[in-house]
Parts: C-alpha cells; sequence; structure tokens
C-alpha cells in the first residue's frame, strides 16, 4: 500500500461502537454524531456497561471478542466493542482515546447512564486507548488484561509468573495473543464460573514458598467492586495448571453472585438497588 492511500485509509476510519446486550439478536451500531442511534438502541442505563477494547493482535469481528461480549450480554451487561485503526503505536491510542471519550459524553448525555457504572476492559494496546480515553471522560474502573508494560494500576494481579501459561504454545505465531488473552479469560470465568481470590506478595518466588501474609487476599475479576479496591499498586498472585478454559483451579469453580442491574428506574428517580443478580 503506498503512502498517500495509507493517509487516505486513517482519514476516512472512524472509531465504531457495537452494542451487545441481553434480548439482542446479533448487535447494534451506535454512532457518536447520531443520538438517535443511542437513544433508540436497546442499551440499558440500569444495566453495568462493560467497554472490550482491543489491540494489535486482534483483527476486526475476532471471534473470541465476540463471544467475551456475547456472554457479558447474557449476563444482563451493555457489552460494547470498540474497533480502531491501529496504525500507529504512538498516535492509535490518541485518537481512539478521543473518540471513546466523545462517545462517553453522548452516551450518558443520551441515556443518563451512571459513568461510575462503566468500566473499560483493554487487551494490549487497548488498555492505553482506555487510559486515554479516561483521562478525558472518568469512569468507574478500567481494566487492564494485559498492556505492553504491566504493573501500572492501583492493584496488580499476576497469573503464575506472568510469562508461561499452561495450554499455550512454546514456540508459535500466536503464543502472544495467547499469553494475552489468558487474562481475558479468567476475567470472563469470574463473571459466572469461578470466585478467584489472589494473594498479595512482593514476588513469585515468594509466593510459591508461602511466604506471603495470610491476610491478603483479594477477590479478583468482576466479583470485586472498584470502591473496594486497594490503592497500593501491590502485586497479587494466582496460580493455575488448568489449560482449558474457565482456566481457575477446580476448588475456585463456584459461580460468583454478581449484581448486574445497579438501579430500577421510575418516572421521578432512579433508586439503587445492588441485591438483584442475573438469573
Amino acid at each position: 500500500m503506498s503512502a498517500c492511500a495509507q493517509t487516505l485509509d486513517i482519514l476516512n476510519f472512524k472509531t465504531e461502537f457495537f452494542l451487545y446486550t441481553k434480548g439482542l439478536r446479533g448487535r447494534e451500531a451506535l454512532f457518536t454524531n447520531d443520538r438517535n442511534s443511542i437513544r433508540n438502541s436497546r442499551f440499558d442505563p440500569c444495566r453495568k456497561t462493560a467497554f472490550l477494547i482491543t489491540g494489535w493482535f486482534q483483527p476486526r469481528g475476532d471471534l473470541r471478542i465476540v463471544t467475551f461480549a456475547e456472554t457479558l450480554a447474557s449476563k444482563r451487561f451493555n457489552a460494547i466493542i470498540v474497533d480502531f485503526f491501529t496504525f500507529d503505536y504512538f498516535l492509535s491510542p490518541l485518537i481512539a482515546g478521543g473518540d471513546i471519550a466523545k462517545f462517553l459524553a453522548a452516551l450518558v448525555d443520551v441515556t443518563g447512564v451512571d459513568p461510575k457504572s462503566i468500566q473499560l476492559l483493554g487487551i494490549s494496546m487497548g488498555v492505553h486507548v482506555a487510559g486515554q480515553a479516561s483521562r478525558q471522560f472518568r469512569v468507574g474502573r478500567i481494566t487492564d488484561l494485559g498492556s505492553i508494560n504491566p504493573y501500572v494500576g492501583h492493584v496488580n494481579y499476576v497469573i503464575n509468573d506472568a510469562i508461561t501459561q499452561p495450554g499455550c504454545p512454546d514456540m508459535d505465531e500466536s503464543i502472544e495473543l495467547c499469553y494475552h488473552l489468558r487474562a481475558a479469560y479468567l476475567y470472563l470465568a469470574s463473571l459466572d464460573k469461578c470466585t478467584i481470590y489472589f494473594k498479595q506478595c512482593g514476588s513469585y518466588i515468594a509466593f510459591r514458598l508461602g511466604l506471603c501474609r495470610d491476610r491478603s487476599n483479594l477477590a479478583f475479576g468482576f466479583a470485586l467492586e472498584a470502591k473496594d479496591a486497594p490503592r497500593n499498586g501491590r502485586l497479587y498472585w494466582y496460580s493455575t495448571k488448568r489449560d482449558v478454559y474457565p482456566f481457575c483451579n477446580r476448588a475456585d469453580q463456584i459461580a460468583p453472585k454478581i449484581p448486574s442491574r445497579i438501579c430500577r428506574r421510575s418516572k421521578n428517580e432512579t433508586a439503587f438497588d445492588s441485591e438483584e443478580t442475573p438469573n
């Protein structure tokens, strides 16, 4: 492709948003500049909302990401896949992040959804895109499911030694994608398959030797509410040898209770209800 043709592709490409939610067959395209596409959609402001932002390794329409969104939708989440153009490592997050911030502003304005009920889930470059978006529009939570630079969050979870994962090939062109998606799959499993607790520890060696503090367990994934997360930047570890989904240890395969509907609407007010759980 010539430089001119590539420049035209960049200028013409728009960040796109696709909604998946319970009761909707397929997906709906939502547009920042078309408020009616949001207003007339099946988006429910009383459900928790998760944006799935991928990166270099996920092609458009990747079935693994679609399955992620459909699983969230089946549990009464608004799941929105963000499709953006990864033409440059530095410019793409800036441009896509700005587009997401504008879309978030439109979504909140049209639907009245509480920004604190929105979380951005980023994989690979998608984490950096999420960070740029949140700098311009604050949301309740950003979750890093495999960024280029780890250990930058308020809470940092590490699966095994963060280098090798059971079931990933030793030498294969898909090995890096496998590592990136392992965190995403384990996070998804925390929605309805596993109740997982990580243990705070200074290093993987100390963790394996059992030298961690006794009372240092922390819930992982959807079971952890943002308001309950510590903000100390410490490392929390979890070891599993399972090489098939849901990847958590058999002892942890206990279905969690996670509220997905956060309010009930009346004509005059919105009352928060934290006890309703998905069927």
